[in-house]
């Protein structure tokens, strides 16, 4: 069956969905909802939310500032659509707290971590079980963004604080991992300005089950950086979120994952960094008929908002 998309928010994800969205043969019609008009006669655009709402509509991607999430993830769960949003979910605890009183929830949401929808991610996961028993992990993560324009820097700007951003990246990859929210054991944070701009490094330490999980972030990097390294009992496992990482060259390999075995390592990435919005679209499109993963996400922001406490002292 043919869907019709809702498509809200038109910015630079947007765009990269509806393009997506586009060559899907799962898809009927898109609507789009975005503040402004756009001029183009063949899309279907409102900039009247009571408008659009009004369209039988069967799945909705939010893609809006974070700013807006909270406001339309509501009047899609009254719709009982299942529906994908960028990340993070929503922008303040006062929110979270919101989302968390919800008892019923009929729609099934996909938050926009790209990883856990990637297929290499896949089969990195189920490659764990063979490294056998975990001594640690390092997270890396990262690279060089001038996000925020600040005069200061406090509890009620923290959506638009470097780390808001990144982070929701591995700790939902670690939750989906291993089914627990990580205790954070230390912090280690230092802001510094570059003209305007703020700059961020991180470094965390979890615990999940006693083992022992090492975070290292920045927006000051020279390039992209997201690597996970497992180190296991028989072999190290790594998974990169960029192509040529460290230089190393890369070769085809079945379902569009790149594999390979370099000094009894197995490193995983992505085919192509293009294509991470083609696993997302696709992947969510196809499952209507999951459970709701509303508890996941509420432990990835609770873990978010914990970290913003310690760097604050809040």
């Amino acid at each position: 069956m043919k869907l019709n998309v809702g498509l809200i928010g038109f910015g630079k994800i947007g765009n990269k969905i509806f393009n997506e969205l586009n060559q899907s043969k799962k898809v009927r019609n898109i609507y789009i909802l975005k503040k402004k008009k756009i001029t183009q006669n063949k899309l279907k655009v409102f900039t009247k939310e009571e408008n659009f709402f009004k369209k039988k509509i069967d799945f909705f991607f939010i893609t809006t500032p974070i700013s807006l999430h909270y406001h339309f993830l509501k009047k899609v769960i009254k719709k009982k659509k299942n529906f994908f949003i960028e990340k993070p979910i929503i922008g303040n605890e006062k929110e979270l707290n919101k989302i968390k009183n919800i008892r019923k929830l009929n729609n099934n949401i996909f938050v926009n971590y790209i990883d856990i929808y990637n297929p290499s991610f896949s089969i990195f996961k189920k490659e764990i079980k063979k490294i056998g028993k975990i001594n640690k992990i390092n997270i890396n993560i990262g690279k060089y963004q001038k996000i925020y324009k600040c005069n200061n820097i406090n509890y009620k700007n923290l959506d638009k604080l470097p780390f808001f951003d990144w982070l929701p990246h591995p700790i939902s990859s670690i939750i989906y991992i291993f089914k627990k929210k990580p205790a954070i054991k230390s912090i280690k944070n230092k802001f510094f300005k570059k003209g305007n701009f703020l700059f961020q490094k991180l470094k965390i330490i979890f615990h999940v089950n006693k083992l022992k999980i090492n975070l290292s972030f920045s927006n000051f990097e020279k390039g992209p950086k997201r690597k996970i390294t497992i180190y296991g009992k028989k072999y190290k496992l790594i998974y990169l979120s960029h192509k040529n990482y460290e230089n190393i060259s890369v070769t085809e390999a079945k379902a569009s994952v790149k594999k390979f075995d370099l000094k009894n390592k197995l490193i995983f990435s992505y085919e192509n960094k293009k294509k991470n919005i083609h696993y997302v679209v696709n992947k969510v499109l196809k499952k209507n008929k999951i459970k709701n993963n509303l508890k996941f996400n509420i432990e990835i922001m609770k873990t978010i908002f914990e970290i913003g406490k310690h760097i604050l002292h809040k």
